[in-house]
């Protein structure tokens, strides 16, 4: 992943469980301004919903930068979302994204890519 100029990014993957037409889990490491944050979040759920089993992973503001990390994951029946409804900001699909040992590890260094610090 290339650093970004602009510090506010949507990070995100999905995986299927099986047979994958019944549960989606999404994961969503959100790089924004808190009050952005909300606004995709609650957008997210809309598109998603019904919303299952929510799990948060990170949230925290970046000292010394104006943005806030948000990662978390949710279970949803739907695989697709319109990207351009929730936000028309910056987006990139991360396979390595999805709950495993060492995800701690890669969420700091996305933080770092993007914002050029931890």
């Amino acid at each position: 992943m290339k650093p970004s100029r602009d510090k506010r990014i949507i990070i995100w993957n999905t995986r299927a469980e099986h047979p994958p037409e019944e549960k989606h889990t999404w994961y969503l490491l959100i790089i924004n301004e808190p009050k952005m944050i909300a606004r995709i979040r609650q957008r997210l759920y809309e598109q998603l919903g019904p919303v299952e089993e929510i799990r948060e992973y990170r949230d925290e503001s970046l000292p010394g930068h104006d943005v806030r990390v948000l990662c978390f994951s949710l279970d949803s029946p739907k695989h697709e979302l319109d990207r351009r409804m929730i936000y028309q900001g910056n987006w990139f699909k991360d396979r390595e994204l999805y709950d495993r040992r060492g995800l701690g590890t890669l969420i700091d260094r996305r933080i770092r890519e993007v914002t050029g610090k931890l």
